[in-house]
C-alpha cells in the first residue's frame, strides 16, 4: 500500500467523515425534501445547518492547516527557514511596523530563546502572510470565483 502524505490522508478522512455526515443527514431528512409546516421544518433546518457547520469546521481546523503547511514547506524549505527569515528581517520589520504582522506572529518568527523556527509552530495566518509577501503566489483577500483554479485561490 503506498504511503500517503498527512494532508492527503486528512483529506481522505475528511471525505469519509463527509460521507458519514451525509449519510446521517439523509437518514434525518433528504436534501430535496422540503418540510413546510410546523416544528419539523425548523428541526430539519437546524440539523442541516449543524451538519454544514461540522463539515466547515473540520475543513478549516484540520484540513486547511495541513494543506497550507505542505505548500509552505515546499516554498520555504524547513532547513532554510531560519536563514530566510533573518535575510528578510528588514521587510518583515516593515510589515511589523505597519501592523501587518502582529506581536505574537513576530515572536513565532523570531523566538527569544535558541528555539528552532519551523512551520509546525506557525498558524495558518502566519504561513499565508509569508506566502503572500515572499512568493509569487497571489492569495486573494476576498472569496475567489468558483472557476478560479489558481493555487492561491484554493
Amino acid at each position: 500500500m503506498p504511503r500517503l502524505h498527512r494532508a492527503t490522508l486528512s483529506a481522505t478522512l475528511f471525505f469519509k467523515m463527509t460521507l458519514t455526515i451525509n449519510d446521517l443527514g439523509s437518514k434525518l431528512h433528504t436534501k430535496d425534501t422540503v418540510i413546510s409546516d410546523g416544528p419539523m421544518a425548523s428541526q430539519a433546518a437546524e440539523e442541516t445547518n449543524f451538519i454544514r457547520h461540522v463539515r466547515l469546521s473540520y475543513l478549516l481546523l484540520k484540513i486547511a492547516p495541513l494543506t497550507v503547511r505542505e505548500y509552505f514547506d515546499k516554498e520555504f524549505h524547513p532547513d532554510e527557514l531560519s536563514r530566510f527569515l533573518f535575510r528578510n528581517m528588514y521587510k518583515l520589520r516593515e510589515l511589523y511596523d505597519n501592523k501587518i504582522i502582529s506581536l505574537p506572529q513576530w515572536l513565532l518568527l523570531f523566538p527569544k530563546k535558541d528555539n528552532v523556527v519551523s512551520s509546525g509552530s506557525f498558524d495558518i495566518q502566519t504561513m499565508c502572510l509569508l506566502l503572500r509577501n515572499f512568493t509569487e503566489m497571489q492569495i486573494p483577500t476576498t472569496l475567489p470565483h468558483p472557476a478560479d483554479n489558481k493555487v492561491g485561490s484554493d
